[in-house]
C-alpha cells in the first residue's frame, strides 16, 4: 500500500509540478489539508524512524561488537550534514 502511495504522489508531482499538499491547498480547503497533514505526519515521521532503524541494526550485523544504535546516530549525523552541505541532485546521486 505504501508503495502504491509513493507512485500516485510521484505521477501527481509529475503532472501537476507540485507536491501532494500543494495539490489538495490548490483544489480543498484549508481544513481538508490541516487534517491530512495531522493523519501523515506521524506515519512520515515513524517511516522514517523506522528507517533510520533497519540501518543500524545493518550496521550492527557488519559490526556486531558495536551497538545498533550507535549506527544509527552515525547514520543520522551523516544524513542531516549531507542536507545542510550538498544540494538535491548530490545527494540523490551519492544515495544511489
Amino acid at each position: 500500500m505504501m508503495l502504491a502511495i509513493q507512485q500516485m504522489c510521484a505521477r501527481i508531482g509529475l503532472v501537476t509540478g507540485k507536491g501532494l499538499t500543494g495539490v489538495i491547498k490548490k483544489y480543498y480547503s484549508r481544513k481538508v489539508l490541516y487534517i491530512i497533514l495531522a493523519i501523515s505526519f506521524p506515519s512520515i515521521t515513524l517511516n522514517i524512524g523506522a528507517d533510520i532503524s533497519g540501518k543500524g541494526a545493518v550496521g550492527n550485523l557488519i559490526l556486531p561488537d558495536e551497538p545498533a544504535f550507535a549506527f544509527s546516530i552515525l547514520f543520522t549525523t551523516l544524513l542531516m550534514l549531507s542536507f545542510i552541505f550538498f544540494n538535491h541532485p548530490n545527494i540523490a546521486t551519492i544515495l544511489k
